[in-house]
């Protein structure tokens, strides 16, 4: 069990000091969420949580690499599985969202790394989990960062790491004991 664990660590380690250019291309989300959902569902059974979706119609296509996406996904679902007890709830919206002064007034974004008026894809993943304490929201993304007694600290920079490469931006909104927003931006084209 311990040598299965130092493999995982050390693949995780090689993942997160080379981690593959992407493979980028267009795809509906649709493509990608049933790979995602077939990984994390039994992790959903067995703490009773509820997973929903809402969605905007007539979504934009997103110019990403699947693989590396669905790893993304499935790593930030696993994480409030388990932020959540028992009996909770998972919500996955999505929606189309241009980014421009009035859509971004708290410049969330860096606007010297996106032009204004580009169009993402919004994905965001809400629970209603124990929620983040501010002091360890600011760290979430730094290597080897850990809350976790089994974890490694990397997931969350690895997902940052990807969502770099493919052109996209991550933030979390938390407050402890009230649930966590995580907010996905992908690169998106209307058809």
């Amino acid at each position: 069990r311990l040598v299965n664990r130092m493999d995982d660590l050390l693949r995780t380690l090689f993942s997160y000091a080379r981690p593959s250019k992407p493979n980028r291309r267009f795809y509906e989300i649709d493509h990608l969420l049933p790979d995602v959902l077939s990984l994390v569902r039994q992790n959903l059974r067995n703490k009773n949580i509820e997973y929903l979706e809402t969605r905007e119609e007539n979504l934009p296509r997103i110019f990403v690499d699947s693989a590396q996406i669905q790893q993304v996904l499935v790593n930030l679902l696993l994480n409030s599985v388990d932020a959540i007890q028992e009996n909770g709830k998972i919500t996955v919206s999505f929606r189309q969202y241009i980014l421009s002064e009035a859509t971004d007034p708290n410049h969330r974004f860096p606007y010297s790394a996106y032009e204004k008026g580009r169009q993402f894809l919004e994905l965001q993943i809400s629970d209603n989990g124990c929620g983040i304490p501010p002091d360890i929201l600011k760290q979430i993304f730094n290597p080897f960062f850990t809350t976790k007694s089994f974890g490694t600290g990397l997931g969350l920079s690895i997902v940052y790491q990807i969502m770099k490469e493919n052109d996209g931006y991550i933030f979390f909104e938390s407050e402890n004991g009230q649930g966590t927003d995580c907010y996905l931006y992908l690169p998106a084209k209307a058809d």
